[in-house]
């Protein structure tokens, strides 16, 4: 790991931040793994549908606009509602 000076005072250390060298090499065998274990998850339903964050298509924005209709929808019915996020 290497630190890579941003700005300011050089004698101050959190005017540095942290920079990983990874090799080419080691970054390829990251993507393929992480291919397979997606894919492997796609085919065999191994995390919540409603999981959101890190994959495809399923963003924080997304799951945000989709907990506001949710929301909306059971306010406009005048039902109780109660939300618990973590």
């Amino acid at each position: 790991m290497c630190l890579a000076f941003k700005k300011g005072e050089k004698y101050l250390a959190e005017n540095y931040r942290p920079i990983s060298l990874t090799s080419v090499v080691s970054k390829i065998m990251e993507h393929v793994i992480t291919s397979h274990l997606m894919s492997f998850d796609d085919s065999n339903r191994m995390v919540f549908t409603n999981q959101y964050g890190f994959w495809k298509s399923r963003s924080c924005a997304k799951q945000l606009i989709e907990f506001l209709r949710d929301i909306s929808t059971v306010l406009d019915e005048g039902v109780q509602t109660d939300a618990w996020y973590s």
